[in-house]
């Protein structure tokens, strides 16, 4: 492979990256920056965010759910027990927000801590990207 080759080369799969996980603004990886407990607990956050997250991930959150999703959210900043977690990591925050009750004893933020720890749970690489890069050093040789 000529010297001329190898940036076209990595442009072509730079541009099939792009294409495969689209990393604008309003994507998926752009959302999950939520899932830190500076933004979650942000006051001037967006209210309404949690929903454009949660339809990105059907088998996390039903649509039947996104409203009382949306009110765990909201009622997220109201809560007294944010205060302790706001510089806590997000994996424990997150699951400790699951064991809080309302005052009837029953889950207060159980949908979105499931939300959130299901989020948290994605895995942090794509095997189609390795096999991208794979394919690029099998093609220099």
């Amino acid at each position: 492979m000529s010297d001329r080759e190898i940036p076209s080369l990595a442009v072509k799969r730079l541009q099939e990256i792009r294409k495969r996980f689209p990393l604008g603004e309003n994507n998926i990886p752009a959302l999950l920056n939520i899932l830190e407990p500076k933004v979650a607990l942000f006051p001037e956050r967006n209210l309404r965010f949690i929903s454009k997250v949660a339809i990105q991930f059907p088998t996390l959150a039903k649509e039947e759910e996104l409203d009382k999703l949306q009110e765990q959210w909201r009622d997220l900043l109201y809560a007294n027990e944010c205060l302790k977690h706001r510089d806590q990591s997000a994996t424990y925050m997150w699951f400790d927000f699951n064991q809080v009750n309302d005052g009837l004893n029953q889950p207060k933020f159980d949908l979105l801590s499931k939300l959130m720890c299901g989020l948290l749970a994605l895995p942090h690489s794509s095997a189609s990207v390795k096999r991208i890069f794979f394919s690029d050093e099998l093609n220099q040789n």
